[in-house]
C-alpha cells in the first residue's frame, strides 16, 4: 500500500473538491472519472467514453426498478442521474463537498427514479444496515481514509445476495524506489491517503465477508483519459482567461496540483499506477 507521507483527512479531501471545483467542471465536465475505450481505434469522445465506462462498471449489478443503490463519492451527480434516469433506481448519493453537491442539487431531476443527493463520508454513513441493492464507487476508495472500513461498510449496508462495483486507481504490484516516491506526489497532491494494489483490494474486500466476483485490470482502456485532460488544461490556458486567473490566482492554495498531471501521465506511461474494476457481493 502507498500512503501519503502527510496525513490526510475527510475535511482534507473535501477542501481539495471545494476549492478545485471550477477547475474540475472546466476539465472534466459533469462526469469526474476516467474514460473507457475499446481499443486504441476507438473515437468515441471523452464524454461518450465516461459513460461508457459508467456502463461497464454497472453491467454485473443486476439493477431492477426500485432499486436502492448508493452511489459512494457521487461527485455532480452525472452518474446517479444517468442510472435513475436509465434503470428507475431510487439513489443516495454521498459527497463529503459542499460545492459538488450545491452543483448536483441544481441540475434537473431525472422523470424517472430519485436521488437523494447527501454531503456525508461513506465511512461515517448513517444508511441502515441490509438496505441497500447496489452500491458503486468510482474512483473514490483512493480517497478513503480507512479503507477496511470501507469495505466494511460495503457489508453492512448491502442486502444479502446484492453486489456493488468499483472502478479503482491501484499501484504495480512491485514498484521501484522512484515509482514509490512518484505515487507519493500524486497521493499528497491528489488528496489521496492511500493506493493498494489490486490484490491488497481483493484481500480487504475479503476480509470484511464479500465475494470477489470479478476483479479486472483496464489500465490501457482507461490511459488516454489523462492525455486528454492534459492537453484540455493546456489549451485552456491559452484560450479561456478564466483558466490563467484560477491558476494565478494567489488565494487558490492548491495550484500545485496543475503540476500533478505530469506526474499522474508518467506513471501510467511506466505502469506504476494502474486502474480497475472490481465487482463484490455480499453473500446470501
Amino acid at each position: 500500500m502507498i500512503t501519503s507521507k502527510i496525513s490526510l483527512t475527510a475535511l482534507d479531501v473535501a477542501h481539495h473538491y471545494d476549492e478545485l471545483d471550477d477547475f474540475y467542471r472546466l476539465a472534466w465536465g459533469d462526469h469526474v472519472h476516467h474514460g473507457l475505450w475499446d481499443n486504441e481505434n476507438d473515437t468515441r469522445s471523452v464524454e461518450d467514453a465516461t459513460l461508457h465506462l459508467l456502463q461497464r462498471v454497472t453491467s454485473t449489478l443486476h439493477l431492477k426498478s426500485g432499486d436502492h443503490l448508493a452511489d459512494i463519492g457521487c461527485g455532480y451527480g452525472a452518474s446517479s442521474r444517468w442510472l435513475a434516469q436509465t434503470h428507475g433506481l431510487n439513489i443516495t448519493a454521498l459527497t463529503i463537498s459542499e460545492k459538488q453537491t450545491a452543483q448536483a442539487r441544481l441540475e434537473p431531476p431525472p422523470s424517472s427514479g430519485h436521488i437523494d443527493y447527501r454531503v456525508e463520508d461513506w465511512l461515517q454513513n448513517s444508511l441502515p444496515d441490509n438496505s441497500l441493492h447496489a452500491a458503486i464507487a468510482i474512483e473514490s476508495l483512493a480517497h478513503m481514509e480507512d479503507k477496511a472500513l470501507f469495505f466494511q461498510q460495503i457489508h453492512r449496508t448491502l442486502k444479502p445476495g446484492a453486489h456493488a462495483a468499483l472502478a479503482v486507481w491501484t499501484t504495480a504490484d512491485d514498484l521501484t524506489r522512484l515509482e514509490s516516491h512518484l505515487l507519493q506526489k500524486v497521493c499528497e497532491e491528489g488528496r489521496l491517503p492511500g493506493m493498494g494494489t489490486l490484490q491488497e483490494y481483493q484481500q480487504l474486500a475479503a476480509s470484511t465477508g464479500l465475494l470477489v466476483t470479478e476483479a479486472v485490470d483496464i489500465t490501457p482502456q482507461v490511459e488516454r483519459t489523462w492525455w486528454i485532460i492534459t492537453r484540455r488544461v493546456l489549451t485552456g490556458l491559452f484560450t479561456n482567461p478564466h483558466y490563467l486567473r484560477f491558476i494565478l490566482n494567489r488565494a487558490f492554495r492548491k495550484r500545485i496540483f496543475v503540476l500533478t498531471l505530469p506526474r499522474l501521465l508518467l506513471a501510467y506511461r511506466t505502469g506504476a499506477m494502474r486502474y480497475a474494476i472490481i465487482t463484490l457481493q455480499k453473500p446470501h
